[in-house]
């Protein structure tokens, strides 16, 4: 990893991280989901293209209790709360037999956009593939999960999760994530998200609807260029007669237009 990233994503989580325990001392932390902090991999800074894939929350996580304790002893794994098993390629495995899910739809994204012929390669050969495997980031529009998927069948009370979505709530920023990690093509997979609230704090240079569930934004934040496509979670897009081939190639072809026309 980069020193100099590493340095930044330190600069702006490691408050983040010690005001959220701060704002739930004294709370249950028991049997609550703990906070998603993106991840990013080994090869992710040195990447040609930093590219990032935004979802919208994480499920069965449980470890609120745990990320405190390490928060308040060793910052640095709390920061690094997640990058055990995505560092070990997991995410492979992180799949629906249906294969209508976030995660076959960023490996199906990643094999177009690199030239891999087949995406389940990534799979079967995780070693050959592993410059692509290590180069890209995984944000979450909420960081801690709805009530209904995790929390409540562990038999939290509501009110007990209500105390922790608030104090979360520091985390969900867009302007947070893309500071922390200067990606320099975002693809957003959470339709219900509202414009405001991705767009705050960036300067929009221009914006187009290329496909009826896709929208793209070429934006600066910081004169850094961020190319941001959002589009509707993988689970919903077979309701909606949504192709996922379609709008990975729409992706791909937009964001190398735009990169040819700035290196002119």
């Amino acid at each position: 990893m980069s020193d100099i990233l590493d340095k930044k994503f330190a600069d702006c989580y490691t408050p983040k991280i010690k005001e959220f325990v701060a704002l739930i001392e004294g709370e249950n932390h028991r049997l609550l989901p703990e906070p998603f902090i993106p991840v990013y991999g080994k090869g992710y800074s040195k990447s040609p293209v930093k590219i990032m894939f935004m979802g919208w929350e994480t499920r069965k996580a449980h470890g609120l209790e745990e990320f405190v304790k390490c928060a308040n002893e060793n910052m640095q794994d709390a920061l690094y709360w997640f990058s055990e098993e995505f560092d070990d390629f997991e995410f492979r495995h992180w799949r629906s037999n249906l294969g209508k899910d976030f995660w076959t739809f960023n490996l199906r994204f990643l094999a177009k956009f690199h030239g891999v012929a087949d995406w389940k390669e990534f799979v079967r050969d995780d070693e050959k593939h592993g410059h692509i495997l290590n180069g890209f980031a995984w944000a979450n529009c909420d960081s801690i999960e709805r009530y209904n998927v995790t929390a409540q069948n562990n038999g939290v009370s509501i009110s007990d999760w209500r105390k922790i979505k608030a104090a979360s709530e520091i985390f969900d920023s867009p302007q947070l994530i893309f500071n922390a990690l200067e990606p320099d093509l975002v693809i957003l997979l959470h339709w219900q998200e509202e414009e405001d609230w991705l767009l705050a704090g960036l300067q929009v240079v221009s914006e187009s609807e290329p496909h009826p569930y896709l929208w793209h934004y070429n934006c600066l934040l910081n004169s850094r260029e961020i190319q941001i496509f959002w589009t509707r979670h993988p689970r919903g897009m077979p309701n909606m007669g949504i192709d996922y081939d379609i709008i990975i190639d729409e992706i791909i072809s937009i964001y190398g237009l735009n990169v040819v026309k700035k290196a002119r």
